[in-house]
Order: C-alpha cells, then structure tokens, then sequence
C-alpha cells in the first residue's frame, strides 16, 4: 500500500478530531503529555487504517488501476 496525499490528509483530519476532542474536556486547551500525545497519534493512525479499509470502500474509488486504463475524462460541469 502506497502512501499518498489522501492518506496524509485522512491522517491529519482525525489527528485534529482527536486534539479538538482533548479540547473540549473543560478548560478549552488540550491537556497534552508525553503519554498523551503519542497515545492521540496512534489512534489516529488506526482510525486512518480502518478508513482506508473498512469504510472508503464503500464511497471511494481508491483502486487508481482502474483510473489509469479507462482514459476517460471527467465530465464538465453542467449548469
């Protein structure tokens, strides 16, 4: 599996999700520490993990094999 920029940005998404979410326990800041953080970057790469396979699947077209040999162009935009 290839790492590309969708993943990065899946990846940066939940990581943000998850600091938000240390945010919102009462004081407004995260409460960040060494066990903490690490902890939060872990479990933002196993949430990136199970969208990539578990979830995208089902609304993505990840497979750029097909994207390649079909040759088609997007359709433009209609009004």
């Amino acid at each position: 599996m290839d790492i590309d920029s969708r993943h990065l940005a899946v990846f940066i998404y939940n990581l943000g999700i998850l600091v938000t979410g240390m945010g919102l326990q009462g004081t407004g800041r995260p409460n960040l520490t060494v066990v903490t953080a690490p902890f939060l970057v872990f479990l933002a790469a196993g949430w990136t993990v199970y969208f990539y396979w578990k979830l995208a699947p089902q609304f993505l077209k990840i497979d750029d094999e097909d994207d390649e040999a079909d040759g088609d162009q997007p359709a433009p935009m209609q009004e």
